[in-house]
């Protein structure tokens, strides 16, 4: 369940409608949230509840318990440190990550931004991402003075599910979580 709506109140016995969305949203098996958005613009809602749920999925998978994560960063080299991040922040499929080249990246923009070419994605639709700051910067000093903007951004190659793998072993975080669910490359996405 996931939606976004403006809050009635009274004023001076009137009802108006108030100019920020709220998001309510449950994740399978968890409890009801309901949420100020701080925003009146119902895109950029949509985009702050989407990334609530996905960051509430991976609280309930458990890869982001508070300690979980930065463990997880502090082990990985710099280039697997911004792949993870790339497909925690974006959500992106690691094949739509193998495809990204820096001209799909709006790094300068005042909200930085990655378009997600329709000939990448699974759903054959184009999609515009915003960027958390963090990434943003990470990505910007990945870049550096780099003249050729159709070259890949990450040179992801066979091994990255190997690698992960790897790296969550150095990290001390377990495959399985209790249900028997495998973590895995993918799990950084939701």
């Amino acid at each position: 369940i996931a939606y976004i709506y403006r809050r009635k109140f009274k004023v001076d016995g009137r009802v108006e409608m108030r100019r920020t969305y709220r998001g309510r949203f449950r994740v399978q098996g968890d409890d009801l949230r309901d949420m100020s958005l701080d925003t009146p613009d119902k895109q950029v809602a949509q985009s702050r509840l989407n990334e609530l749920i996905q960051e509430r999925e991976r609280e309930l998978a458990g890869l982001t318990a508070p300690a979980e994560l930065p463990r997880l960063m502090a082990v990985t080299t710099p280039e697997r440190r911004l792949i993870y991040l790339t497909a925690i922040y974006t959500g992106l499929r690691l094949g739509e990550l193998q495809q990204l080249v820096w001209t799909d990246l709006q790094l300068d923009a005042v909200r930085p931004f990655l378009t997600a070419r329709a000939s990448t994605t699974k759903n054959r639709k184009e999609a515009v991402i915003p960027l958390h700051p963090s990434l943003a910067k990470g990505l910007r000093e990945a870049k550096g003075k780099l003249t050729n903007e159709a070259a890949l951004v990450f040179k992801l190659g066979k091994n990255i599910s190997r690698s992960f793998g790897q790296d969550l072993q150095r990290a001390g975080i377990t495959a399985l979580d209790a249900l028997g669910r495998k973590l895995d490359f993918h799990a950084l996405r939701k």
